[in-house]
């Protein structure tokens, strides 16, 4: 009789062994009965009954939304008119007239306050999100190592829950891509930045040579 049958032993998708009990999630039980029922020894739980509950309560995009409408009501550049444009930096700062370095400081001020712009809603979206994910799946883990028959360590742990569960994996994915750009933006700002020193260094100079002919 499986009203008889106390315990089942299954294994995650990611292959860690655990072992259920009646008064355990209904649904895993019943599908644990269904399956014992077949004759299977070796039991696989699917991920989607395993790791929906945290799934169904994790909704990190609430904090972004909220977050980007109270930025919304604090001054912020919109894109310049030339943003996105390919450019020459000229080579010899020293040719230019004064006009040219001033437009060029202007122009690069524009792009890098943008630049920061950008950086600031991915930053946010990328820091909620990861922030989400970590207290999801160390929550999982924590669950998961009351149940599980063998020890291992937390890190194996974590990843076995993530390459087990498709919803973990995209998401995860998700957050190197948005690292990968956060970094790139940071570049792209540094360069901004040594092309606008270039022409700072230059007024300098200039302002230098005026005071030294008088």
């Amino acid at each position: 009789m499986t009203s008889d049958i106390e315990r089942i032993s299954y294994r995650t998708v990611g292959g860690i062994e655990c072992v259920a009990h009646p008064q355990d999630d209904k649904n895993l039980w019943e599908y644990l009965l269904k399956e014992r029922g077949l004759g299977k020894v070796d039991i696989i739980v699917p991920d989607e009954l395993f790791f929906d509950k945290n799934v169904r309560v994790w909704r990190p995009e609430d904090g972004v939304r909220k977050t980007t409408e109270y930025l919304k009501n604090i001054s912020l550049p919109k894109v310049p008119d030339t943003f996105g444009e390919a450019y020459t930096f000229p080579e010899d700062v020293s040719k230019l007239t004064m006009i040219d370095l001033g437009r060029w400081m202007f122009k690069l001020a524009s792009w890098r306050a943008y630049c920061l712009r950008i950086l600031t809603f991915e930053e946010l979206d990328y820091n909620i999100n990861k922030k989400a994910f970590d207290l999801a799946i160390n929550n999982k883990a924590a669950e998961t190592e009351k149940i599980q028959v063998k020890r291992v360590s937390k890190d194996f742990l974590i990843s076995s829950i993530i390459l087990g569960n498709k919803v973990y994996k995209s998401l995860q994915f998700k957050l190197f891509e948005q690292e990968t750009k956060i970094k790139a933006l940071q570049k792209i700002l540094d360069l901004y930045q040594i092309q606008a020193e270039c022409m700072s260094r230059e007024l300098t100079r200039r302002d230098l040579v005026l005071k030294e002919s008088h």
